[in-house]
């Protein structure tokens, strides 16, 4: 007694076909993955490179003196801004007035996300830590490729 089969494929072609196809998927999958992993070590790299140029005059600060004296968040259409007035001893170089102002935007995008940080010194000038490009939209801290600083100094 054999049962008789309408139409379509065989059933032990169906049987088949279904685990090669699951086959195929991860095995593309995989690949996939394979590709893309070591984009992501580079990406990782690249961050950290930039970082590093970014803050290069980040060590310098720890043995500077300074003092924020007062701290000013300004939100307008869910754009997240933060303006400081630091309070620095007189003489101060420029180089040292950019790893003070190196540290503390590296310190503020540590602890919380916003789109730019204005570090005013007064009288001495200030520094602006902002996208490249304006018009850019609203984007987190962690992804600083687009981010570059400001010195204006009197």
């Amino acid at each position: 007694m054999s049962k008789k089969q309408e139409g379509g494929a065989p059933s032990s072609s169906l049987s088949i076909s279904r685990p090669l196809f699951w086959i195929f998927i991860l095995s593309f999958s995989f690949f996939i993955f394979l590709s893309l992993s070591p984009l992501s070590s580079k990406k990782k790299a690249t961050d950290q490179k930039l970082r590093r140029n970014l803050f290069s005059l980040l060590s310098m600060a720890s043995s500077i003196p300074f003092y924020i004296t007062h701290r000013n968040n300004i939100d307008h259409e869910g754009i997240h801004n933060i303006y400081l007035e630091v309070e620095v001893p007189t003489g101060l170089t420029q180089t040292q007035l950019k790893a003070i102002a190196q540290k503390i935007v590296h310190d503020i995008i540590q602890k919380e996300e916003c789109y730019s940080i204005s570090v005013d010194f007064g009288k001495y000038g200030y520094v602006e830590f902002k996208p490249t490009t304006p018009s850019q939209s609203l984007s987190a801290l962690n992804n600083l490729e687009n981010y570059s600083f400001t010195y204006i100094f009197y």
